[in-house]
């Protein structure tokens, strides 16, 4: 299964340090979407191994997420993350396996937050 991760940056370069590395590591390819930044989102993109989407304007989360999904190409599943959030190891193994599954469309995964030690921030939903 061939997963790419849509990242966005709104001015994030500094989190995109910590959360591209097993981004790159796990994915088959990282896109970051660079939402009109200012700073060096595009620069510590690339250099850590990501192509960029730069949008010239600055948009809704919606409208920019869109951006990074129109970019995807040849894409079996597709993995939305925001600049903070950091994939433990295995996890994109994981979420490939549980697409495997009948009926099965989406996975989301539990959310810790960095900042709380192990507070759950979201831990999915079935529907």
């Amino acid at each position: 299964m061939r997963v790419v991760a849509v990242v966005l940056s709104v001015d994030e370069a500094a989190l995109l340090e910590t959360s591209l590395p097993p981004a790159v590591a796990q994915a088959d390819e990282v896109l970051v979407v660079d939402d009109a930044c200012t700073d060096a989102t595009a620069a510590v993109a690339r250099r850590l191994g990501a192509h960029v989407v730069r949008l010239e304007r600055r948009v809704s989360y919606a409208s920019a997420m869109n951006a990074g999904l129109a970019a995807t190409r040849g894409a079996d599943a597709v993995l939305l993350l925001n600049a903070d959030c950091v994939l433990e190891d295995g996890f994109v193994a994981a979420a490939s396996a549980a697409l495997e599954g009948d009926r099965v469309g989406s996975v989301a995964p539990l959310l810790l937050r960095a900042t709380a030690g192990d507070e759950v921030d979201a831990a999915g939903m079935t529907i």
